[in-house]
């Protein structure tokens, strides 16, 4: 991904975020909820030098009245955790 992307960047952007969002398991309908799951794996890339300086996993679950609400609320939960996790970990 580094080469890639540095014809583009070059080394005038200091980090590149990449990664994947996958569910853990099918939303499930608990009672007259449903419950989604995903997990987020985000890694962090210097590009002057092209390591990889930051990785790690996130998971996150949320409820909603239907398949649409539950995964909305788990991508909104899961965000904040991926947001604050690439400030502090960059």
């Amino acid at each position: 991904i580094y080469k890639e992307n540095y014809e583009y960047v070059g080394s005038e952007i200091g980090y590149l975020i990449g990664g994947t969002v996958k569910f853990v398991c099918p939303v499930e309908k608990i009672e007259d909820e449903y419950k989604a799951t995903l997990c987020a794996d985000i890694y962090g890339i210097d590009m002057k030098t092209g390591q990889v300086i930051y990785e790690n996993k996130h998971e996150a679950s949320a409820t909603g009245a239907n398949w649409n609400t539950a995964v909305t609320n788990c991508k909104n939960n899961l965000t904040k955790i991926v947001a604050d996790a690439i400030m502090f970990g960059l």
